[in-house]
């Protein structure tokens, strides 16, 4: 009986992915360097963004983040919740934000209400299974970090390599509440954070540093930045 309600489960799970991946692939979305619009609102009325099924994970990386697949995220934290990570991460952190932009890897970030935060990384295996790849945490133990209402202030991030060499940087942190879109600035490369419940991450490959962190507003108009 055990073995059968296992089968249906994973019977469902594989049926949603496949459908997220038949939807995915009829939706266009802008190839990396081409230029980003003024403004994007992840979460607003309405929001555009394709969803990111198993086509997109496998394809190449994005600008912008994708629409995470609620089976993918599901996936991505038991991966995430197993072993020494998952005993390491404190009751109060929740999933905050997942960061899905192709190249067979996603980021999620976990955090407390007292800026305490912890971040999994993954990666797609070739049977479609996920794997943690890497993972930072930050105890928080004090008071809620104070965060202005137009600010966006990195709280961590660097540098890894995939399987193969490949080089990777990310940085995550928190947002204000008139903070639509955040973007990281480096040499010349864009990457439009994702942003959810307060907190938002981005990454993109190669091993840039000397970030700028931007903070926009609902208009498209620049609140501020931050280096990172």
């Amino acid at each position: 009986m055990i073995q059968s309600r296992r089968n249906r489960a994973m019977a469902l799970v594989i049926a949603t992915l496949l459908m997220s991946l038949l939807v995915g692939g009829c939706i266009g979305m802008p190839q990396p360097g081409e230029s980003l619009p003024p403004t994007t609102v992840p979460g607003g009325d309405e929001d555009i963004r394709p969803v990111a099924g198993l086509g997109r994970l496998r394809g190449p990386w994005h600008a912008e983040p994708f629409v995470p697949d609620p089976a993918i995220v599901a996936a991505a934290e038991q991966e995430c919740r197993r072993g020494g990570f998952g005993r390491a991460l404190a009751p109060d952190q929740r999933l905050r934000v997942a960061d899905v932009r192709g190249a067979s890897r996603l980021t999620i970030v976990y955090a407390s209400d007292d800026s305490g935060y912890a971040v999994c990384e993954l990666e797609m295996l070739a049977d479609g299974g996920l794997t943690q790849t890497g993972g930072a945490m930050s105890a928080g133990g004090g008071p809620a970090v104070a965060i202005g209402p137009d600010e966006a202030i990195p709280r961590g991030g660097g540098g890894t390599h995939g399987p193969e060499g490949e080089a990777w940087y990310s940085v995550h942190g928190e947002l204000g509440v008139g903070v639509a879109q955040v973007r990281a600035r480096s040499r010349g490369r864009v990457a439009v954070a994702a942003v959810a419940d307060g907190w938002f991450s981005a990454w993109w490959p190669g091993s840039d540093r000397d970030l700028v962190i931007e903070a926009f507003a609902p208009d498209g108009s620049k609140l501020g930045e931050a280096p990172w």
